[in-house]
C-alpha cells in the first residue's frame, strides 16, 4: 500500500510538472536556430514548436538517392513552410496540398526557437533536474519481482479521479501490467507515463508556481513577461517610424509624378511633331492614291458593265435551257403514263384469255363424260 501511495503522488507530480517540456519548446525567437530533421519520410509525424521546412530529401537523382541534403541544401531548392505548434504530417496535403518537388522524395526539418541564453540554461535545468527526479523515483515504486506487489488498484483509483479516466488507465495502469508481464524496462514505463502526463495535462503548470517542478516553466512566463514590455516598446517605436517613413515615401511619390508629368508632356510635344509631319505626309500620299483609285474605279465599272452583258446572255441560254428540260421532262412523265396503261390493257387481256381457255377445259370435259362408251369404261 505505501508503494501505491508512493506512485499516486509521482503521477500527481508528473501533472504537475508535464507543461514544462511544451512550454520550453515554444521558449522566444531570440538568437540562432538549430534545425533538425524532425520525419525522415513523407506522411510520417512530425512534432515541433516552431516552423515546419518540407522538401528535397536527398541531394540528386530522381526521386532521389546517395547523400540526404542539410537544411540548407533543402532550402536551395523549391520548399514548403509552416508553423506548428505540437504535430504535423510530413506530406503535400499538410502544406497546402502544392507538391513543391512533384516526383521527388521529401522530409521535413523542424526549427525549434532556442532559449533565451541564461534563462533558458536555468529552465532547462529545472526540467531536466524534474524529469529525472520523476523516473528515478517511479521506477523505485514500480520495480518488483511479484506483480501483485505492483500499485495497480491505487494508480486506478487515481485515474478514476482525473478527467480522462479510461484513457489514464489504458496509458498508466494497464501498461504497468503489460510492461511488468514482458519483464520490460521500467525506466522507458516511467517516461512514457511522464509524456503522456505532459501532453494531456501540460497547460496546468502556470498556477501551481509554488512547485518545484513547475519551477521552469514559471521562469519562462516571468521571461516572457519581459519580452513582450519589450515587444510593446518596440512595436510603438516601430509604428512612429513606419508613420515617418510613410511620410518620406509620400513626398518621394509627389516629386516623381511631377517628373513624371514633366517628361509626359515633353514626350507629348515630340509625338504631336512627329504625328503632324506623318499626317502631312500621308495627306499627299492619299491624294495621289485616290487618283489611281479613280482611274481603276472608272476601268472596273467597264468591266463590270460587259460582264454584265455577258451573264445576261447566259443566264437567257440557261432560262431556255430550263424550258427544254421540263418539256422533255413532260413527254416522258407521259410516256411512262401511257406505258403502264398498256401494261394495265395487256394484263387484262391475259387474264381474259386464261378464263376463256378455262371454260373451254371444262365443257370439253362434261362432253366426255357424257359418251356411252366413256360411260361404261368408267363402271
Amino acid at each position: 500500500m505505501g508503494s501505491g501511495r508512493n506512485m499516486v503522488v509521482l503521477l500527481a507530480l508528473g501533472c504537475s510538472v508535464a507543461c514544462n517540456a511544451a512550454a520550453l519548446q515554444s521558449v522566444s525567437r531570440h538568437g540562432a536556430q538549430t534545425p533538425t530533421v524532425c520525419a525522415d519520410g513523407e506522411n510520417k509525424d512530425c512534432k515541433c514548436h516552431g516552423d515546419v521546412y518540407f522538401g528535397s530529401k536527398f541531394l540528386a537523382n530522381k526521386p532521389g538517392s546517395g547523400a540526404l541534403t542539410t537544411f540548407e541544401q533543402l532550402k536551395k531548392k523549391t520548399f514548403k513552410k509552416k508553423s506548428v505548434a505540437g504535430s504535423v504530417k510530413c506530406n503535400v496535403a499538410s502544406f497546402g496540398g502544392v507538391d513543391p518537388l512533384p516526383g521527388f522524395y521529401k522530409y521535413c526539418f523542424c526549427m525549434v526557437p532556442p532559449l533565451l541564453e541564461t534563462t533558458g540554461k536555468d529552465m532547462v535545468e529545472a526540467d531536466q533536474e524534474a524529469t529525472a527526479d520523476f523516473v528515478r523515483r517511479c521506477e523505485v515504486v514500480v520495480t518488483v519481482a511479484d506483480s501483485k506487489f505492483l500499485p495497480v488498484t491505487p494508480l486506478e483509483r487515481f485515474c478514476s479521479t482525473t478527467d480522462a479516466a479510461l484513457e489514464c488507465k489504458m496509458k498508466v495502469s494497464q501498461r504497468l501490467k503489460e510492461t511488468h508481464a514482458r519483464d520490460g524496462d521500467m525506466g522507458k514505463f516511467c517516461s512514457a507515463v511522464y509524456d503522456w502526463f505532459q501532453g494531456k495535462y501540460g497547460m496546468k503548470c502556470p498556477k501551481q508556481c509554488r512547485k518545484v517542478q513547475c519551477k521552469s516553466t514559471c521562469m519562462w512566463l516571468d521571461a516572457k513577461r519581459v519580452l513582450n514590455k519589450e515587444d510593446e516598446a518596440i512595436s510603438e517605436a516601430t509604428d512612429a517610424a513606419s508613420t515617418a517613413l510613410k511620410n518620406v515615401q509620400a513626398l518621394e511619390n509627389q516629386v516623381q509624378e511631377k517628373e513624371a508629368e514633366k517628361k509626359k508632356q515633353t514626350f507629348s510635344n515630340s509625338l504631336f511633331k512627329t504625328k503632324l509631319k506623318r499626317a502631312s505626309n500621308a495627306s499627299a500620299a492619299a491624294t495621289k492614291r485616290l487618283g489611281i483609285a479613280t482611274s481603276k474605279s472608272a476601268k472596273a465599272d467597264a468591266a463590270a458593265l460587259k460582264l454584265a452583258n455577258i451573264l445576261g446572255v447566259i443566264s437567257e441560254k440557261i432560262q431556255n435551257r430550263s424550258d427544254t428540260l421540263e418539256q422533255d421532262k413532260s413527254n416522258i412523265d407521259m410516256a411512262k403514263l401511257k406505258a403502264e396503261g398498256l401494261t394495265r390493257s395487256a394484263e387484262r387481256d391475259r387474264v381474259k384469255a386464261k378464263e376463256h381457255q378455262w371454260k373451254k377445259t371444262a365443257r370439253t370435259s362434261r362432253s366426255l363424260s357424257s359418251t356411252p362408251a366413256l360411260q361404261k369404261w368408267v363402271n
